[in-house]
């Protein structure tokens, strides 16, 4: 079963450089990411494990102001990869990403101690110290992505943390990160599939009068995708809905679900909201089959 990876930590701690060194893809794509030398907004990459298995890692943006978009690609997500620079510890945004990963059920994974060739031994150990009391039990692991040392490590450490478990039973809940629109194609949306499959007979409550399909791409060509993989369905909206973007059915933070109403606890979301300082235009009701991480894309902050 694919499972999923999400970045977490302050700006400027080496969240992208890392993720550049252990996939070798670098996710800053937008010229104004290359321009300004800082993430705004969400990047994927595969992740190659030590025991061959292959996972989906999503990197966040770190500036407070894009804390929006941050909660949205970590939804969803099976595990955290905490980056704390070894010279500056813990910060601002090291506390509310990793209050945001607690919130949202993510109490998984590992933590990366970065740029560890820039600081003396005993600086580097205060750091690695200071990490262990954080998150107790996560393991922690000192690494460079200027030099390479440490990644073998830190991708043994993934591996032996991302434990697999499944949730193919459960109903059907694609949380979306990404929404855009392909000249002949139609409004496509990307994200994490939590629980559940999802095929290209899916009919989905929010936009029920919509059809998917799925790219060869998404990782469900074969016609099915399970949970916690990463599929690309297209959504092509009939008269009766018109067009999905503009009219708010899909965007960047909210989630999909065959669920009836009322299968569906209340979402988690009002306290990453309340916690975070965020505000959605949009929160469910408690028990209503969809829910909303944040607003619509302009006010998504990237």
């Amino acid at each position: 079963m694919p499972l999923t990876v999400g970045t977490a930590g302050h700006i400027d701690h080496g969240k992208t450089w890392l993720v550049r060194a252990l996939t070798g893809k670098d996710t800053d794509r937008l010229p104004e990411e290359q321009a300004r030398g800082i993430s705004i907004d969400l990047g994927y990459a595969p992740l190659d494990l030590p025991d061959g298995r292959r996972v989906s890692l999503v990197d966040v943006p770190g500036h407070e102001r894009f804390v929006r978009t941050m909660v949205a690609g970590a939804t969803g997500i099976d595990l955290f990869l905490l980056v704390i620079d070894a010279g500056e510890g813990a910060r601002p945004q090291t506390h509310e990403h990793l209050a945001i990963l607690r919130l949202l059920g993510v109490n998984r994974g590992v933590i990366a101690v970065t740029k560890s060739d820039a600081v003396g031994a005993e600086t580097l150990e205060l750091a690695l110290d200071e990490a262990r009391e954080l998150v107790p039990g996560a393991e922690v692991v000192a690494v460079s992505a200027k030099t390479g040392a440490g990644l073998d490590e830190l991708r043994a450490a993934l591996a032996r943390c991302a434990t697999e478990s499944s949730r193919e039973q459960a109903p059907t809940r694609l949380y979306v990160d990404r929404v855009f629109t392909l000249h002949g194609i139609g409004t496509v949306a990307t994200g994490t599939l939590w629980s559940g499959t999802i095929s290209r007979s899916t009919r989905p409550r929010r936009g029920s009068a919509s059809r998917l399909r799925f790219p060869a791409s998404s990782g469900a060509s074969s016609g099915a995708a399970t949970s916690s993989s990463r599929p690309a369905a297209t959504a092509r909206a009939t008269a009766s809905t018109s067009s999905w973007r503009s009219s708010g059915r899909f965007h960047r933070g909210c989630s999909s679900t065959t669920a009836r109403p009322r299968r569906w606890p209340a979402s988690c979301g009002r306290d990453v909201s309340r916690s975070c300082g965020l505000r959605c235009p949009s929160w469910p009701r408690a028990g209503t089959a969809s829910s909303c991480a944040q607003g619509p894309p302009s006010a998504a902050g990237a």
